[in-house]
């Protein structure tokens, strides 16, 4: 049975057999959702943890669906479950996400340079490929800020200014 916001059902959703028959309902699409999603993951990681997630996303969207919204149903609530499992993964995930993009983007230099597994690239070719990865926003917030810390830690003032002066009379 297909439900849209006129169904009876979406009057009140807190009652317990409003409830319990959208659970049964739209568990289905709980399982989907993990199956979607487990395709993409390593092994270890079992798609019952992301049912479960789900599931818990699936009754986050009972509670707070607005049927004044105008969306159906269903789109908020897969919104919400796979918001939940995706949340769920983070959870699980020991590694923080400023290292697996840094991972990544090292990778994709790599694979940029058309290096294969058993030769690595020499340094210089790895540096101008990370470089060309870099946003203006890294170079801004983080890798210029570096370089000028390290300038001044190995120059004191004096000799950085007579170095910098030196470099545009050339």
């Amino acid at each position: 049975m297909k439900h849209d916001q006129s169904h009876p059902v979406f009057i009140n959703m807190k009652r317990p057999m409003e409830r319990d028959r959208l659970i049964s309902e739209y568990a289905p699409l709980v399982k989907t959702i993990a199956g979607r999603l487990a395709i993409r993951l390593p092994q270890h990681i079992h798609q019952d943890d992301l049912n479960s997630a789900g599931i818990i996303g699936l009754l986050d969207a009972i509670e707070k669906f607005d049927k004044g919204k105008g969306v159906k149903f269903k789109s908020y609530a897969e919104y919400r479950i796979r918001g939940a499992m995706i949340d769920e993964l983070r959870s699980m995930d020991w590694v923080p996400y400023s290292t697996r993009e840094k991972a990544r983007k090292v990778g994709k230099a790599m694979q940029e340079l058309g290096q294969d597994a058993e030769q690595a690239p020499d340094e210089e070719k790895m540096a101008n490929a990370m470089l060309r990865l870099l946003t203006e926003k890294d170079l801004r917030d983080r890798i210029i800020p570096k370089a000028m810390e390290r300038v001044h830690r190995h120059f004191d003032n004096k000799t950085l200014i007579a170095d910098l002066a030196a470099l545009f009379r050339n």
